[in-house]
C-alpha cells in the first residue's frame, strides 16, 4: 500500500489567511523553498484540487 503526505501552508494557529484574507505572508524564502523542493522531490504523483469555500 502506498503512502499519502498531506502539506498545506498555514500559520501555527492554523490560519492560512491573515485578518485581511490575504496569504503573501506564506511566500517562502530561498531556505523553506529549497527545505519543500527537497521534501517533495521523490513524489511520483501530485493530487490536487479546490478546498472547500462557504
Amino acid at each position: 500500500m502506498g503512502e499519502l503526505i498531506y502539506s498545506t501552508i498555514m500559520s501555527l494557529d492554523g490560519y492560512i489567511a491573515d485578518e485581511d484574507g490575504n496569504f503573501d505572508w506564506a511566500a517562502p524564502d530561498e531556505e523553506v523553498h529549497s527545505f519543500v523542493n527537497e521534501l517533495e522531490r521523490p513524489i511520483g504523483t501530485y493530487l490536487t484540487g479546490a478546498g472547500c469555500t462557504r
